[in-house]
């Protein structure tokens, strides 16, 4: 559901000239850069270096660990604790495929891709309720968009044209990817990887199915994160995860929380998934790693509380 950036960005980019943005402008993804947004003041009490804490679920000879990531400014985050893990995993499970191993669309898939990405009927914004639509439009002339650029998009591919246009005007610095680490590991180590979206289209597929309701939320939950910045009120410990600080609520986590459809489609049903993925995992006496957004594991339908439900300890390392 991020910003701890993934391969989300990439995905997009080729598919769609007119609608074209960067990895980084992309990367906000599923609720992903709400991770930036941390409630509160950082933790000064302790200084010292971490390691980034890591969530484990033993069955047998079963393992799986769980590295909840955000931002990073370089790969010291990959510390001796994580590298021993991880090396000895024979898995890797990510979020979404990188370029380099995600297979090249064809044309079938292609013309899905432009399909899923703009509506059939009215415009981007007869897709949104009355006060979103109002809100859309003033974000969307501020940020001198086209409306050719954005009136024929699907609401969910129009929050990343919006939150592109405003990143431009308001350009951070470039992080390190640490999903983009992890797979160029494993592929050089010959591990297997796995992914929830293995594909352009399946991403694709996915947004596009969010209810009516999820994606009018979703721009919405878009122009009060940029409102807020704005306004100055976001405070940023991006990097806090990777000394061993565990995750706290965001401002946007706590918002979507009270958009049921967003919430619903960018964290249950996805978080229901990761954990019956964790489940199937356990079956085979292996080690596997998963590295996910640090979203995914907090707020009430966290990976951890779903596996609670289905009777499997979580551990933190």
């Amino acid at each position: 559901m991020c910003v701890y950036r993934t391969y989300r960005g990439k995905l997009a980019e080729g598919m769609d000239k007119a609608h074209m943005i960067s990895r980084r402008e992309f990367s906000g993804g599923i609720a992903a850069f709400a991770a930036m947004l941390l409630v509160g003041p950082a933790d000064a009490s302790n200084k010292e270096l971490k390691e980034p804490l890591l969530l484990r679920v033993k069955r047998g000879e079963s393992e799986v660990t769980i590295l909840g990531f955000g931002e990073a400014r370089d790969d010291s985050w990959f510390a001796p604790g994580v590298s021993q893990v991880f090396d000895a995993s024979g898995e890797l499970w990510l979020e979404t495929a990188p370029p380099d191993l995600a297979p090249a669309p064809d044309a079938a898939a292609q013309a899905r891709i432009q399909e899923l990405s703009h509506t059939t009927s009215g415009t981007f914004f007869d897709c949104l309720s009355p006060d979103v639509r109002s809100r859309a439009m003033k974000r969307v002339n501020e940020l001198g968009i086209d409306q050719k650029d954005i009136v024929s998009l699907r609401p969910w591919k129009a929050y990343y044209v919006i939150m592109a246009a405003y990143f431009r005007r308001h350009p951070q610095a470039e992080t390190k990817y640490v999903d983009e680490f992890l797979a160029k590991r494993a592929v050089a180590q010959r591990k297997k990887v796995g992914f929830e979206f293995p594909s352009t289209e399946a991403f694709f597929e996915f947004m596009a199915k969010m209810p009516d309701a999820a994606q009018d939320q979703y721009i919405s939950w878009l122009l009060t994160y940029l409102d807020e910045q704005d306004a100055g009120l976001n405070d940023r410990h991006p990097y806090d995860w990777a000394n061993g600080h565990s995750p706290r609520m965001t401002r946007s986590l706590k918002r979507m929380i009270g958009m049921p459809a967003l919430y619903d489609a960018l964290q249950t049903r996805r978080n229901e998934w990761w954990a019956n993925k964790v489940v199937e995992l356990l079956k085979s006496d292996t080690r596997h790693f998963i590295g996910i957004g640090q979203l995914h594991t907090i707020g009430p339908s966290s990976i951890s509380n779903k596996l609670a439900t289905m009777g499997v300890r979580v551990e933190r390392v």
